[in-house]
């Protein structure tokens, strides 16, 4: 699982400060697994360090707005102008073992 911050000025929020966090080639997962995001309920990434799990970062989008259903597989989140929290894209691919897929990527609003 893969995961990219990247704070370019070491100051907070700066022009080309990123997060990408990928889960790829997953394990058999449905499109149920990942619940509903069109529905109305708020996804939350978070992160946690230490082995107290102290929560370093949360960022949340809302339900229904800017998902799209893809097919019985998944959904996608893209918010071009990364309005919530600075996500713009979050993809939720289910498949058989090997090809299930999460990627969540964001900017901070000084990048856009």
């Amino acid at each position: 699982m893969p995961l990219v911050i990247k704070d370019k000025c070491g100051d907070g929020a700066s022009a080309g400060d990123k997060l990408i966090w990928k889960w790829l080639k997953g394990p058999a997962t449905t499109q149920a697994d990942f619940g509903d995001p069109t529905a109305p309920a708020e996804y939350a990434f978070c992160i946690y360090t230490g082995s107290a799990q102290t929560l370093t970062m949360e960022a949340s989008v809302p339900p229904v707005t800017n998902w799209k259903v893809l097919d019985t597989k998944g959904y996608k989140y893209k918010d071009s102008a990364a309005g919530t929290d600075g996500i713009f894209q979050i993809l939720l691919k289910g498949a058989a073992a090997g090809g299930a897929k999460t990627l969540v990527k964001g900017r901070t609003a000084a990048s856009i």
